[in-house]
Protein backbone atom coordinates (compact mmCIF):
# COMPACT_ATOMS: atom_id res chain seq x y z
CA UNK A 1 0.00 0.00 0.00
CA UNK A 2 1.04 3.58 -0.55
CA UNK A 3 2.25 5.58 2.41
CA UNK A 4 0.04 8.52 3.51
CA UNK A 5 2.46 11.04 1.99
CA UNK A 6 2.44 9.21 -1.35
CA UNK A 7 -1.37 9.10 -1.35
CA UNK A 8 -1.55 12.81 -0.56
CA UNK A 9 0.96 13.69 -3.30
CA UNK A 10 -0.88 11.54 -5.83
CA UNK A 11 -4.21 13.20 -4.99
CA UNK A 12 -2.71 16.70 -5.10
CA UNK A 13 -0.84 16.06 -8.36
CA UNK A 14 -3.86 14.68 -10.22
CA UNK A 15 -6.64 16.82 -8.74
CA UNK A 16 -6.39 19.59 -11.30
CA UNK A 17 -5.75 17.25 -14.22
CA UNK A 18 -8.84 15.15 -13.44
CA UNK A 19 -11.04 18.22 -13.67
CA UNK A 20 -10.06 18.94 -17.26
CA UNK A 21 -11.44 17.29 -20.33
CA UNK A 22 -9.30 15.29 -22.73
CA UNK A 23 -9.99 17.98 -25.33
CA UNK A 24 -8.57 20.68 -23.07
CA UNK A 25 -5.40 18.62 -22.49
CA UNK A 26 -5.03 18.12 -26.23
CA UNK A 27 -5.35 21.86 -26.83
CA UNK A 28 -2.66 22.51 -24.20
CA UNK A 29 -0.33 19.98 -25.83
CA UNK A 30 -0.73 21.64 -29.22
CA UNK A 31 -0.22 25.10 -27.71
CA UNK A 32 3.07 24.06 -26.07
CA UNK A 33 4.34 21.82 -28.89
CA UNK A 34 8.16 21.94 -28.97
CA UNK A 35 8.29 24.88 -26.57
CA UNK A 36 10.55 24.73 -23.53
CA UNK A 37 9.06 25.92 -20.23
CA UNK A 38 11.02 28.42 -18.16
CA UNK A 39 12.59 27.43 -14.85
CA UNK A 40 10.13 29.74 -13.08
CA UNK A 41 7.15 28.04 -14.73
CA UNK A 42 8.42 24.57 -13.79
CA UNK A 43 9.10 25.75 -10.23
CA UNK A 44 5.51 26.97 -9.91
CA UNK A 45 4.27 23.47 -10.76
CA UNK A 46 6.54 21.37 -8.54
CA UNK A 47 7.41 23.59 -5.58
CA UNK A 48 4.50 22.43 -3.40
CA UNK A 49 5.58 18.82 -3.72
CA UNK A 50 9.29 19.54 -3.27
CA UNK A 51 8.59 21.82 -0.30
CA UNK A 52 6.55 19.03 1.28
CA UNK A 53 9.41 16.56 0.90
CA UNK A 54 12.30 18.89 1.75
CA UNK A 55 10.65 21.13 4.33
CA UNK A 56 10.92 18.45 7.00
CA UNK A 57 14.62 18.23 6.13
CA UNK A 58 15.06 21.98 6.81
CA UNK A 59 15.55 23.02 3.19
CA UNK A 60 14.27 26.36 1.91
CA UNK A 61 13.77 27.58 -1.65
CA UNK A 62 16.31 30.31 -2.52
CA UNK A 63 15.81 30.51 -6.30
CA UNK A 64 13.72 28.80 -8.99
CA UNK A 65 14.35 25.03 -8.81
CA UNK A 66 16.93 25.48 -6.01
CA UNK A 67 16.60 24.48 -2.34
CA UNK A 68 19.33 24.88 0.31
CA UNK A 69 19.86 23.61 3.87
CA UNK A 70 22.30 25.55 6.06
CA UNK A 71 22.24 23.59 9.34
CA UNK A 72 25.82 22.39 8.72
CA UNK A 73 27.21 25.68 7.40
CA UNK A 74 29.87 26.35 6.20
CA UNK A 75 28.95 23.12 4.37
CA UNK A 76 25.48 23.54 2.86
CA UNK A 77 23.39 20.86 1.17
CA UNK A 78 21.54 21.66 -2.06
CA UNK A 79 18.75 20.14 -4.14
CA UNK A 80 18.19 21.66 -7.56
CA UNK A 81 17.42 20.91 -11.18
CA UNK A 82 19.90 21.48 -13.99
CA UNK A 83 19.34 21.42 -17.73
CA UNK A 84 20.24 18.20 -19.50
CA UNK A 85 20.42 19.57 -23.01
CA UNK A 86 17.17 21.34 -23.93
CA UNK A 87 14.81 18.41 -23.45
CA UNK A 88 14.73 17.82 -19.70
CA UNK A 89 15.74 18.95 -16.22
CA UNK A 90 17.88 16.55 -14.20
CA UNK A 91 17.65 16.45 -10.39
CA UNK A 92 20.94 17.48 -8.84
CA UNK A 93 22.14 17.01 -5.27
CA UNK A 94 25.15 18.97 -4.18
CA UNK A 95 27.07 20.63 -1.38
CA UNK A 96 28.06 24.27 -1.35
CA UNK A 97 31.28 25.09 0.55
CA UNK A 98 31.41 28.60 1.99
CA UNK A 99 35.21 28.43 2.11
CA UNK A 100 35.79 27.33 -1.52
CA UNK A 101 35.62 30.15 -4.08
CA UNK A 102 34.41 30.02 -7.66
CA UNK A 103 36.35 31.64 -10.46
CA UNK A 104 34.62 33.54 -13.24
CA UNK A 105 35.52 33.83 -16.91
CA UNK A 106 37.00 37.23 -16.02
CA UNK A 107 39.43 35.47 -13.61
CA UNK A 108 37.64 36.92 -10.56
CA UNK A 109 37.44 34.84 -7.39
CA UNK A 110 34.13 35.08 -5.56
CA UNK A 111 32.78 33.48 -2.39
CA UNK A 112 29.24 32.29 -1.80
CA UNK A 113 29.01 32.17 1.98
CA UNK A 114 25.24 32.30 2.46
CA UNK A 115 22.18 30.25 1.56
CA UNK A 116 21.09 32.82 -1.03
CA UNK A 117 24.52 32.71 -2.71
CA UNK A 118 25.00 28.93 -2.46
CA UNK A 119 26.45 27.29 -5.57
CA UNK A 120 27.06 23.59 -6.30
CA UNK A 121 30.68 22.79 -5.46
CA UNK A 122 30.49 19.00 -5.27
CA UNK A 123 27.68 17.73 -7.46
CA UNK A 124 25.96 14.50 -8.42
CA UNK A 125 23.05 13.84 -10.74
CA UNK A 126 21.67 10.71 -12.45
CA UNK A 127 23.70 9.48 -15.43
CA UNK A 128 20.42 8.67 -17.22
CA UNK A 129 17.18 10.61 -17.57
CA UNK A 130 14.86 8.27 -15.68
CA UNK A 131 14.38 10.86 -12.89
CA UNK A 132 14.25 13.91 -15.15
CA UNK A 133 11.41 16.39 -15.61
CA UNK A 134 10.60 16.81 -19.30
CA UNK A 135 9.73 20.47 -19.76
CA UNK A 136 8.80 20.50 -23.42
CA UNK A 137 5.17 20.44 -24.57
CA UNK A 138 3.75 22.26 -21.60
CA UNK A 139 2.99 21.42 -17.96
CA UNK A 140 1.09 18.21 -18.73
CA UNK A 141 4.09 15.83 -18.81
CA UNK A 142 5.51 17.34 -15.59
CA UNK A 143 2.22 17.03 -13.69
CA UNK A 144 1.84 13.47 -14.98
CA UNK A 145 5.34 12.31 -14.02
CA UNK A 146 6.41 14.34 -11.02
CA UNK A 147 5.26 11.93 -8.35
CA UNK A 148 7.18 9.10 -9.99
CA UNK A 149 10.42 11.09 -10.33
CA UNK A 150 10.64 13.70 -7.55
CA UNK A 151 10.20 11.36 -4.58
CA UNK A 152 12.92 8.86 -5.67
CA UNK A 153 15.20 11.80 -6.54
CA UNK A 154 14.90 13.13 -2.97
CA UNK A 155 15.44 9.62 -1.55
CA UNK A 156 18.64 9.24 -3.60
CA UNK A 157 19.74 12.72 -2.50
CA UNK A 158 19.30 11.61 1.12
CA UNK A 159 21.99 8.96 0.62
CA UNK A 160 24.35 11.60 -0.76
CA UNK A 161 23.63 14.07 2.06
CA UNK A 162 24.16 11.36 4.68
CA UNK A 163 27.66 10.86 3.29
CA UNK A 164 28.25 14.61 3.42
CA UNK A 165 27.40 14.66 7.13
CA UNK A 166 30.40 12.46 8.01
CA UNK A 167 33.57 14.05 9.44
CA UNK A 168 35.31 13.80 6.07
CA UNK A 169 32.10 14.85 4.33
CA UNK A 170 33.37 16.72 1.23
CA UNK A 171 36.00 14.07 0.54
CA UNK A 172 33.44 11.27 0.85
CA UNK A 173 30.97 13.29 -1.23
CA UNK A 174 33.47 13.46 -4.09
CA UNK A 175 33.99 9.71 -3.91
CA UNK A 176 30.22 9.13 -3.86
CA UNK A 177 29.67 11.40 -6.87
CA UNK A 178 32.47 9.73 -8.82
CA UNK A 179 31.03 6.24 -8.18
CA UNK A 180 27.41 7.28 -8.85
CA UNK A 181 28.25 9.12 -12.10
CA UNK A 182 30.80 6.56 -13.32
CA UNK A 183 28.76 5.71 -16.46
CA UNK A 184 29.23 9.34 -17.57
CA UNK A 185 33.02 9.04 -17.73
CA UNK A 186 34.88 12.34 -17.67
CA UNK A 187 31.62 14.30 -17.53
CA UNK A 188 31.32 13.76 -13.76
CA UNK A 189 34.55 15.71 -13.30
CA UNK A 190 33.32 18.56 -15.46
CA UNK A 191 30.35 18.98 -13.11
CA UNK A 192 32.54 19.80 -10.08
CA UNK A 193 33.93 23.16 -9.00
CA UNK A 194 37.68 22.67 -9.58
CA UNK A 195 38.59 25.03 -6.74
CA UNK A 196 36.47 23.03 -4.31
CA UNK A 197 38.31 19.89 -5.39
CA UNK A 198 41.62 21.65 -4.74
CA UNK A 199 40.53 22.68 -1.24
CA UNK A 200 39.33 19.17 -0.42
CA UNK A 201 42.59 17.72 -1.76
CA UNK A 202 44.63 20.17 0.34
CA UNK A 203 42.92 19.01 3.51
CA UNK A 204 42.51 15.28 2.92
CA UNK A 205 45.27 14.36 0.45
CA UNK A 206 47.92 16.85 1.50
CA UNK A 207 49.15 20.18 0.23
CA UNK A 208 51.54 18.62 -2.31
CA UNK A 209 48.67 16.78 -3.95
CA UNK A 210 46.57 19.94 -4.13
CA UNK A 211 49.42 21.99 -5.61
CA UNK A 212 50.07 19.29 -8.23
CA UNK A 213 46.39 19.43 -9.21
CA UNK A 214 46.63 23.23 -9.32
CA UNK A 215 49.58 23.05 -11.73
CA UNK A 216 47.73 20.53 -13.91
CA UNK A 217 44.58 22.66 -13.96
CA UNK A 218 46.42 25.83 -14.98
CA UNK A 219 48.03 24.09 -17.94
CA UNK A 220 44.55 23.81 -19.51
CA UNK A 221 42.86 26.94 -18.09
CA UNK A 222 43.96 30.37 -19.38
CA UNK A 223 44.05 32.25 -16.07
CA UNK A 224 46.65 34.91 -15.18
CA UNK A 225 49.68 33.88 -13.08
CA UNK A 226 48.53 36.21 -10.29
CA UNK A 227 45.28 34.24 -9.97
CA UNK A 228 47.27 31.05 -9.54
CA UNK A 229 49.43 32.71 -6.87
CA UNK A 230 46.32 33.79 -4.94
CA UNK A 231 44.80 30.30 -5.11
CA UNK A 232 48.10 28.75 -4.03
CA UNK A 233 48.21 31.01 -0.97
CA UNK A 234 44.63 30.05 -0.10
CA UNK A 235 45.47 26.34 -0.39
CA UNK A 236 48.47 26.73 1.92
CA UNK A 237 46.21 28.40 4.49
CA UNK A 238 43.47 25.78 4.03
CA UNK A 239 45.86 22.87 4.52
CA UNK A 240 46.84 24.21 7.96
CA UNK A 241 43.30 25.09 9.09
CA UNK A 242 40.82 22.93 11.03
CA UNK A 243 38.22 21.35 8.79
CA UNK A 244 35.63 22.61 8.23
CA UNK A 245 36.76 26.13 9.12
CA UNK A 246 34.71 27.72 11.86
CA UNK A 247 32.10 30.19 10.56
CA UNK A 248 33.73 33.04 12.48
CA UNK A 249 36.96 32.51 10.53
CA UNK A 250 35.04 33.46 7.39
CA UNK A 251 33.79 36.70 8.94
CA UNK A 252 36.79 38.19 10.74
CA UNK A 253 40.15 39.28 9.32
CA UNK A 254 42.24 36.15 9.57
CA UNK A 255 42.43 32.77 7.94
CA UNK A 256 40.34 33.44 4.82
CA UNK A 257 39.14 37.02 5.11
CA UNK A 258 42.73 38.30 4.92
CA UNK A 259 42.92 36.84 1.44
CA UNK A 260 39.35 37.25 0.21
CA UNK A 261 39.38 41.02 0.77
CA UNK A 262 41.69 41.23 -2.25
CA UNK A 263 39.03 39.88 -4.56
CA UNK A 264 35.81 41.35 -5.82
CA UNK A 265 32.83 39.57 -4.34
CA UNK A 266 29.80 38.65 -6.46
CA UNK A 267 26.88 41.06 -6.57
CA UNK A 268 24.61 40.08 -3.67
CA UNK A 269 21.53 38.31 -5.02
CA UNK A 270 18.07 39.79 -4.61
CA UNK A 271 15.50 37.92 -2.51
CA UNK A 272 13.82 35.02 -4.27
CA UNK A 273 11.04 36.30 -6.52
CA UNK A 274 12.40 39.88 -6.80
CA UNK A 275 13.88 40.95 -10.13
CA UNK A 276 16.44 43.66 -10.78
CA UNK A 277 14.99 46.79 -12.39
Amino acid sequence: MRSPIKRWIARWATEEDDSRSAFTRQEESLLWADQVMSDEAVHDIIHNMVDLLLGSRNFVAVAPLTWVRSLDAPIRQMFCYKHRGDASLAPCWAVSLDFAPHISDEHVLGWHASAAQAMPDITAYPPHNHLDLFHRNGPGPIKRDMMQVILPAVQTADRFWNVCAMPAGPHRALQWAMAYMKPMGQQWLDSQNPLAMLFVAAKFNGLDSALALLDHWFTSEPHPPQTKAWIRELLVEAAKAPFPPAPESLQRPGLFERLTTRFRRPTPPLPFGVRRP
